[in-house]
């Protein structure tokens, strides 16, 4: 699970997409937003194996030998591939062990279930485009053509654990400046952790202003990032 905070504004130029950083999986930290082809912020909530695709995506992006998406039908379609690659080991391992009968009928059939959603800030246009996943099991359920919602503007869009804490999926907001941003999601990230508590600390924000693009981790740099993995090793 996981809050995500999405904003644009083209009138004013200001846009960011924020999350709290709580690995659910592990108890640790982690960064939830992805950064693609410079342009694209993209925050995963749901079933978080998309995250994985993306930051597959992101990782080869500055290679002279592969060619990289350069917009976003083809960060989708390889986010899709790529999900579907790894669903299909997941799913594999799944039915593995269900015929083993270590896992019930119950927990299967919402395995079954498990969706998907992108969130996405387009950085050159200030637009928040919403992309729901419904089915990622089994693969072949994965719909390559999900559609693309774009988000009205000027609004602060909730979504998941935050829609949880705020009891709404959206609200007004107008924001100026990036240190007006990186305060106000610092309160709200700590507010609706006081709500609801699986919320983890603020985490990644990626925001833009006037054309100039600022990102932050949830790490305070690379001996943390490290610290926080051998945590999660054990």
């Amino acid at each position: 699970m996981t809050a995500v905070y999405a904003f644009a504004s083209p009138a004013n130029k200001i846009g960011f997409i924020a999350a709290d950083n709580l690995d659910a999986s592990t108890g640790g930290k982690t960064d939830k937003i992805t950064m693609c082809s410079g342009r694209f912020a993209i925050a995963v909530f749901g079933k978080s194996i998309p995250s994985r695709a993306l930051q597959a995506i992101a990782a080869f992006e500055e290679y002279d030998n592969v060619i990289s998406p350069t917009n976003l039908n083809d960060v989708l379609t390889q986010t899709w591939e790529l999900t579907k690659l790894l669903c299909d080991r997941h799913y594999s391992e799944k039915q593995a062990q269900k015929e083993r009968g270590e896992v019930l009928d119950f927990d299967w059939m919402q395995f079954e279930h498990s969706s998907a959603t992108l969130v996405i800030l387009d950085c050159r246009t200030y637009t928040i485009y919403e992309v729901e996943q419904k089915r990622l099991f089994p693969p072949d359920k994965i719909d390559q053509l999900a559609e693309v919602r774009p988000k009205e503007t000027d609004i602060l869009h909730l979504s998941s654990l935050a829609d949880i804490a705020a009891r709404r999926s959206c609200e007004t907001a107008s924001f100026d400046d990036v240190e007006q941003v990186l305060s106000f999601v610092a309160k709200r990230i700590r507010k609706d952790q006081s709500v609801v508590p699986i919320i983890g600390d603020p985490g990644t924000i990626v925001i833009v202003c006037d054309g100039k693009i600022t990102e932050h981790t949830t790490f305070n740099g690379p001996k943390d990032y490290i610290e926080t993995c051998l945590e999660q090793m054990g």
